[in-house]
């Protein structure tokens, strides 16, 4: 209903607000009061499209809202910023995988005996059981978020929305039933 109700509102913004007369035109004013009404006729029409439109958010918001749509969004958010978090975690760990302690320790040696500018070195602190951890927790987060998914398909067919009446005759008077 949305798509037709905004398809409505762009052909009618349309209607233009400049009209072409031609010279030897011998009713130039008749035809420019003529453009001018249907302009006006067309706004008149946009702005009781533009309260459907109103009207039908305020109430699909509230029914998303009573039906735990919100939540439902509310928790996938949550879930793609972890599922995020996650993925990043495996890219580092994939590309710089920990050192073993021996090789730690022999890079350490080497270190101490050549001559770095800083005596500083660098270690990923993930070792491969956590890793591993990490990436069943990624695909728990994944099925989480299709089930979530999936309750939000399932209220979107399910949750029905009464119009009232005076929005339903104005939409009927405008061709939207």
């Amino acid at each position: 209903m949305r798509d037709e109700v905004d398809a409505e509102i762009s052909s009618l913004e349309k209607e233009a607000l400049m009209v072409k007369i031609n010279v030897f035109e011998t009713e130039p004013m008749q035809k420019l009061d003529q453009q001018l009404k249907a302009f006006t006729e067309a706004q008149v029409k946009v702005e009781q499209y533009l309260d459907i439109r109103r009207e039908l958010r305020t109430l699909i918001a509230k029914y998303n809202a009573k039906s735990g749509v919100y939540d439902l969004l509310s928790k996938d958010g949550l879930l793609f910023a972890r599922e995020q978090r996650q993925r990043n975690i495996l890219v580092w760990a994939k590309v710089m995988p920990r050192l073993s302690d021996e090789a730690m320790k022999r890079k350490i040696e080497y270190a101490k005996h050549s001559d770095r500018v800083t005596n500083d070195l660098e270690f990923v602190v993930l070792p491969p059981e956590h890793v591993a951890q990490v990436q069943k927790e990624l695909e728990e987060t994944k099925r989480a978020r299709r089930k979530i998914q999936d309750q939000l398909i399932i209220l979107n067919v399910k949750t029905e929305i009464p119009i009232p009446s005076a929005l339903a005759k104005l939409m009927i008077e405008l061709g939207l039933d």
